[in-house]
């Protein structure tokens, strides 16, 4: 596997012929291969990706993409670490006109294949589509903060104010 390889271009032309010829390219990505998470504050020790060519139910030319790996972001709420793993699976059919994306009334997965097109770049686009907008533990206590009771509902209040005959 030559990590170069990886942040290469492919051409369209390149692009149609993979997706023609059902290739098949993978490996790893490195935190330092996808800055936009990096912004995001996430960390990865890497992600494992692998995108494979072929035709779609409408028999147009797409790649799938997979990418599986390992992200740890702050919570939202507690601010600590929290580890969660990723695991993306889309087909992506191939198209020159960005026209035709914008005015298709379908729910085909499409990707713009200009003059240039990084690998890196493609499988971070859908590693953000699945990123939580807001992570956070499912159980997590902010320090420094009592843990909350749960308050009783107004309603089982007055239910019972009721049955007690209070006016």
């Amino acid at each position: 596997y030559n990590k170069k390889l990886a942040e290469r271009c492919i051409f369209f032309r390149a692009v149609c012929e993979f997706s023609r010829k059902a290739g098949v390219f993978e490996g790893p990505l490195s935190s330092g291969q996808l800055p936009r998470l990096a912004g995001m504050s996430c960390k990865t020790s890497g992600v494992q990706f692998n995108l494979t060519g072929g035709r779609n139910r409408s028999g147009k030319p797409s790649i799938e993409v997979r990418a599986r790996g390992r992200l740890e972001v702050p919570c939202q709420r507690c601010l600590e670490p929290m580890e969660f793993g990723i695991d993306v699976e889309v087909e992506l059919e191939l198209c020159a006109d960005p026209v035709w994306i914008a005015q298709a009334d379908d729910d085909i997965d499409r990707i713009l294949v200009d003059r240039e097109m990084s690998v890196a770049q493609l499988v971070e686009d859908e590693l953000i589509l699945v990123f939580p907008q807001f992570p956070r533990h499912e159980n997590c206590r902010i320090a420094g903060l009592p843990e909350q009771r749960s308050k009783q509902s107004p309603f089982v209040a007055l239910a019972e104010l009721k049955r007690r005959g209070s006016p």
